[in-house]
């Protein structure tokens, strides 16, 4: 699956950064290469937060098969670039 940028949100803003959701099917080893977000290379910012939930399904997800934290490590302008990113993890034993 590509980028799609419907599901890329800035979710909040200020002291020169900002803190981006995306939700999609594409593995995080797909969204972590140079280039996944040149779409929005002009309003990402090095340094800016990206967190991404691999779901099942973007439009309509029933399961969040993981939950990382990335952030903007270069952007040249043209290409963006993202950290391989921290896998949250949490505990749900029922």
């Amino acid at each position: 699956m590509a980028f799609l940028a419907r599901n890329l949100t800035c979710i909040a803003q200020g002291n020169g950064h900002k803190r981006w959701h995306y939700r999609t099917a594409d593995a995080l080893t797909a969204v972590r290469v140079a280039g996944y977000f040149n779409t929005f290379a002009k309003q990402m910012s090095i340094g800016d937060y990206v967190e991404v939930d691999v779901v099942t399904a973007p439009d309509a997800p029933t399961a969040i098969t993981s939950k990382n934290m990335c952030f903007v490590n270069a952007n040249s302008g043209t290409v963006v670039d993202v950290t391989d990113g921290m896998v949250m993890t949490a505990t749900d034993s029922d």
